[in-house]
This record gives structure tokens, C-alpha cells and sequence, in this order.
């Protein structure tokens, strides 16, 4: 018999197969309300938009 692999991580556990640090990006605290993405104001959803209310930025549902 032959050297067997090491299996693939399973697709429902994608956290095993990767590296540390993306773990521990992962696990950054998320802000309890929404920011602004360029000053980091604070936001204000309205239904697909969210407006920052300090500088005016604007960031659309269809925006990545």
C-alpha cells in the first residue's frame, strides 16, 4: 500500500483548512451599529441605501 493524503477539509467546515490569521479575522468584534465606510461615522439605513450622516457618503445594496 501507498502514502495515503491528508483528506480535504469538509465543505460544511470550511474553518479547518485555513490559515491562522484568517481565523483571527474572523473573530474581530463588529461594531453594534454601522459605520461609515470612509470616516467612520455613523450611518443610517435606509432600506437598500446606507447614508453616512457625518460626510454624505452613500453606499448602495448593489455596491460589493
Amino acid at each position: 500500500m501507498g502514502a495515503t493524503k491528508d483528506p480535504l477539509p469538509a465543505p460544511d467546515r470550511p474553518e479547518e483548512g485555513r490559515a491562522p490569521e484568517e481565523h483571527r479575522e474572523d473573530m474581530r468584534p463588529q461594531p453594534a451599529h454601522p459605520v461609515c465606510d470612509l470616516c467612520g461615522g455613523a450611518v443610517e439605513e435606509r432600506h437598500c441605501k446606507i447614508v453616512c450622516l457625518n460626510c454624505g457618503y452613500q453606499r448602495d445594496c448593489s455596491d460589493p
